[in-house]
């Protein structure tokens, strides 16, 4: 787990609230959140 903005993120996925990436790592392949798709 990493801390980015002051959330906690996992694996380079964005957290639930935010659609700012956690970190470097990008993995577009089917992640959701409640905003939809994460890329």
């Amino acid at each position: 787990m990493v801390l980015s903005n002051g959330y906690t993120c996992d694996g380079g996925n964005r957290t639930l609230l935010w659609s700012q990436f956690c970190d470097g790592i990008i993995d577009c392949r089917d992640r959701f959140d409640e905003e939809g798709q994460f890329c």
